[in-house]
């Protein structure tokens, strides 16, 4: 029952097709310093994540359909693997996506949508 509803209120957030950003947050990586945000566009059944390094888009990928509420996002940056783990949290009052952000592996930043 408590997924079903979960469902039905993830479908509604979808069809409202609001584009949603995070806070661009600053993080560095090696001698790198990267100014990283987060953009995702619901949709019907998906969505859309983009994410950018210093505002040069490194992801672009749609998410699917009915495959949870964690899913990965791959893209590259300077010829390093770029990963982006979106889950879905879903408290009481609120809900948003977190976006854990993995460059070759390591953890460089955490976004809120």
């Amino acid at each position: 029952m408590k997924s079903l509803l979960f469902c039905s209120a993830l479908g509604l957030l979808m069809a409202a097709g609001c584009t949603q950003y995070s806070a661009p947050e600053t993080a560095q990586y090696g001698k790198e310093r990267l100014q990283i945000a987060a953009q995702i566009e619901p949709g019907m059944f998906d969505g859309e994540l983009q994410l950018f390094f210093n505002g040069e888009r490194v992801i672009q990928q749609r998410s699917q359909a009915f495959s949870g509420s964690a899913q990965n996002f791959e893209g590259r940056w300077e010829g390093k693997q770029v990963v982006a783990r979106a889950t879905r949290v879903q408290n009481f009052m609120s809900a948003y996506t977190q976006i854990d952000v993995f460059i070759n592996g390591t953890l460089v930043e955490t976004l809120t949508v």
